[in-house]
């Protein structure tokens, strides 16, 4: 992700954007790319002009930045866990929208919490660095491995978050 959002250079191979180069394509790339990263950035100022371009929770930043990224209606949206620091019940509000505001884009999502990647038409099961499977949701379940293994301990921690048990690691996922 770093790479298609120009944090980094690749230093072999290519990164095609519909056939297309990814550094002959960064005019078009700039204005069609939206992000919403976990460690979103807002500035001093009101939400209106946070949105256009601070105090704000963690939270209300990655909603500012998501609120921004939309309203930009970029081909291409990127999303780092770009749910990590927002309440549940905001999440799923969130993940409902989003099935709405992707259909039609190119959309990477990475995320810890599997609930968040769970419609992606692609998944990408990355452990240490390696990928181990890909598939859909229901593909990935059906195999029963380290998705379904992690899925199924993600929903056993939200069932018994209120008993205090704490949540599982879980690996990088990510969704295309």
């Amino acid at each position: 992700m770093d790479v298609i959002c120009r944090f980094y250079e690749p230093t072999t191979g290519q990164v095609l954007i519909d056939g297309v180069d990814l550094p002959r394509a960064q005019p078009a790339l700039e204005s069609n790319l939206g992000m919403v990263l976990q460690n979103a950035h807002v500035f001093s100022g009101s939400i209106r002009e946070n949105i256009r371009c601070g105090q704000l929770s963690a939270g209300q930043k990655q909603l500012v930045s998501f609120a921004r990224a939309i309203l930009a209606e970029p081909q291409i949206l990127v999303m780092d866990e770009a749910t990590s620091s927002v309440d549940t019940e905001t999440e799923l509000k969130i993940q409902q929208g989003l099935k709405f505001v992707l259909q039609g884009r190119i959309s990477f999502v990475i995320a810890h919490r599997l609930s968040t990647i769970r419609n992606a038409t692609r998944i990408v099961v990355i452990d240490e660095g390696r990928i181990v499977e890909t598939g859909d949701h229901a593909e990935l379940i059906a195999r029963n491995g380290h998705y379904a293994a992690l899925y199924r301990q993600q929903s056993l921690d939200e069932a018994t978050r209120g008993w205090g048990e704490g949540s599982a690691g879980a690996e990088a996922v990510e969704s295309a």
